[in-house]
């Protein structure tokens, strides 16, 4: 007797299916795939025709429809992919159009997400709420030697002749070994001035700020959970739908920012 061998059905992360269904089998540029209203009227006028004719008559509705004719109109150029024929092999995976289908189905935000990372396999950006300083950058229209910004203030310093005194207290030579004035060399390059009471110093220093800002943050974290939200909705709308795939989770952390000491 011959008996019917199935393969066994290949366990796969959730992310990875997607990147491979909409990136390497291309089933969100594929335009064979109905809507998703089209594709559920397909399905209700399949199960009224096996109502009236008692046998297995799937929908029969063709794929030229009025989302693919507003494609053409969109792009000014006509898609003729033929379509699923009797008898031929399909031209996607079965999968692969069960989980563009499925994106179909999600909230804007969501699939505007999950399709743009799914087609090119990546997944959007997230920041740590604890940003690191960096130099506070100048707008690209301000000239200058620096990109940073530069701050500066007078501040009051000692005089020569008290840091001299001071150098002598502890017992150190107002000469170094070559013979030079040791305090001549160390003030080379500061900028001093004179004012009533004494001197004072010219001090520069670069400001510093967040490498991030919170709209910055807020912003880019937002559309990671909202990527992951649609990867969590997605494998609901896919349970049951899958022949050769069985997904085996999501390793995506979800506020992977939350995690970060």
């Amino acid at each position: 007797m011959a008996v019917a061998c199935h393969s066994p059905k290949r366990s796969i992360d959730l992310e990875d299916l997607v990147v491979w269904a909409c990136r390497d089998q291309k089933a969100l540029r594929d335009g064979a795939t109905l809507h998703v209203v089209e594709a559920a009227a397909q399905f209700a006028i399949g199960n009224q025709r096996r109502r009236l004719s008692g046998a297995d008559y799937p929908g029969s509705w063709g794929v030229d429809s009025c989302v693919r004719v507003a494609a053409i109109g969109a792009i000014g150029a006509r898609l003729d992919g033929k379509g699923p024929t009797r008898g031929i092999a399909p031209r996607l995976a079965p999968d692969a159009e069960a989980v563009a289908t499925a994106i179909e189905a999600l909230p804007s935000g969501e699939r505007r997400l999950v399709r743009s990372h799914g087609s090119i396999g990546t997944r959007p950006d997230w920041l740590p709420l604890q940003q690191p300083l960096v130099a506070a950058m100048r707008p690209s229209d301000r000239p200058g030697r620096y990109r940073h910004e530069v701050a500066e203030e007078w501040q009051p310093t000692p005089l020569r002749s008290e840091v001299a005194a001071r150098y002598l207290a502890c017992g150190r030579s107002l000469f170094d070994a070559q013979g030079r004035r040791r305090l001549v060399e160390e003030e080379n390059g500061f900028r001093f001035r004179a004012v009533d009471d004494g001197r004072e110093l010219l001090v520069r220093w670069c400001p510093v700020e967040p490498e991030h800002s919170d709209a910055e943050i807020i912003e880019t974290n937002c559309d990671y959970a909202e990527w992951h939200d649609g990867l969590t909705r997605l494998m609901g709308l896919l349970a049951g739908r899958l022949q050769d795939h069985r997904i085996s989770g999501l390793l995506a952390l979800a506020r992977p920012w939350e995690q970060m000491p």
